[in-house]
């Protein structure tokens, strides 16, 4: 089998000859490779320094990014597969102008502006982290709530279908489209509003919030409806933030479950299967996962980090959820190949017969020595062999 092959082998939930090794590498491990970083102009390698890959209320990248295809080279150099997310959605936003204003100390502000008012997010850099932060939420207040919600209402998403069969051609048989839907609803507010204060809004002013997510709910039912009817057979949604160490499971029943539910309807009826990324703490959300209905989950945290066991993810979502991940992070970084080797056999002895794609649980971090995630790979062919 090819990268391709084996990749979608597990979305039809059938054996591949080995299981697929998809890390996930980022710009910050980008940043800390200089043999592919120097070989980005000054004003692309000052772009990853200082700013997110779009800003909270911008539409998805729409084509190859500058940093993509060095990616998938530093995939391939690593054996690995390439699991490339693309957007089979356009989000119209007329009204919404953006503007980027590069500052002092790495910060970038994006200035939203709209005819019902002007929304600021800043976003720096951080040199002992190696990754960014917004510094400033785009609604740094209530009253900021009604100019979202005028943009959403003006919002609508048309279909870019044609972009699947582009990516998927560009990328060969070294890999696998998966289709990017929109974000959960609570999830899109994550990323406009302090979480802090976020948890204050929807505890003093339920009947707002409310509303507000049922209008996110909306405008998202429309992309995953127009999802639906395209290319690709699996989608994954973004679910950051959903963890029980930022959010309680009454939380997520209330505000999440219900909107979940609804696009896993509306993907199941095409034949198509929805994944969500999660990470962190998310043990006593899986039963809700389930009566959800969805079909897997990417970054799956293991203790000591996250709270899931594996054996307890398959046990919650049965035998037939897909599991992307089993690769601890931190032992990537910090640990040897030898130790790197014994866990992937670990892990994979006690994945062995359900649908698995082996990863890195999330994004692996900066720094972390090349030799371990070659470790990885030739770990996940000896225990094939």
């Amino acid at each position: 089998m090819n990268s391709r092959e084996r990749i979608e082998a597990i979305w039809k939930r059938t054996k591949p000859d080995r299981v697929p090794w998809t890390p996930m590498l980022g710009d910050s491990y980008l940043r800390s490779m200089p043999r592919y970083y120097d070989r980005l102009t000054p004003e692309q390698q000052q772009a990853l320094r200082t700013s997110y890959k779009y800003p909270s209320l911008a539409p998805l990248p729409s084509t190859l990014g500058f940093q993509e295809i060095i990616i998938w080279e530093m995939i391939r150099d690593v054996r690995g597969d390439v699991l490339a997310s693309v957007a089979t959605v356009e989000v119209v936003d007329e009204q919404v102008q953006i503007r980027a204003q590069v500052g002092r100390d790495k910060e970038t502000a994006f200035v939203f502006q709209t005819p019902w008012g002007e929304l600021r997010e800043v976003v720096a850099g951080s040199g002992s982290a190696e990754t960014v932060y917004r510094v400033r939420f785009a609604i740094a207040e209530r009253r900021e709530y009604e100019i979202m919600t005028r943009v959403l209402q003006h919002r609508r998403y048309r279909p870019r279908y044609e972009r699947y069969a582009e990516k998927q051609m560009a990328l060969g048989d070294k890999g696998a489209c998966v289709v990017a839907g929109p974000d959960q609803p609570l999830v899109s507010l994550f990323r406009v509003r302090d979480p802090a204060e976020l948890i204050f809004d929807l505890a003093d002013e339920p009947d707002r919030m409310k509303a507000l997510l049922d209008l996110l709910h909306a405008r998202a039912s429309e992309a995953y409806r127009l999802i639906a009817k395209g290319p690709g057979r699996a989608v994954l949604t973004g679910m950051a933030f959903m963890t029980t160490q930022l959010i309680s499971p009454r939380i997520f029943e209330k505000y999440v479950m219900p909107y979940l539910a609804e696009y896993v309807q509306t993907l199941h009826a095409e034949d198509k299967i929805l994944i969500c990324h999660m990470c962190g703490h998310i043990r006593r959300l899986l039963p809700m996962l389930r009566e959800a209905g969805i079909d897997g989950i990417e970054s799956l945290t293991s203790p000591p980090i996250g709270d899931t066991a594996l054996e307890t993810f398959w046990r919650e979502l049965g035998a037939r959820a897909i599991l992307i991940g089993g690769v601890d992070v931190n032992l990537l970084l910090r640990g040897t190949p030898d130790q790197l080797r014994a866990h992937v056999h670990d892990v994979l002895k006690r994945t062995v017969g359900y649908p698995h794609i082996l990863s890195s649980a999330d994004e692996v971090p900066f720094g972390t020595p090349t030799e371990n995630l070659l470790a990885v790979a030739e770990a996940a062919r000896e225990f094939s062999d």
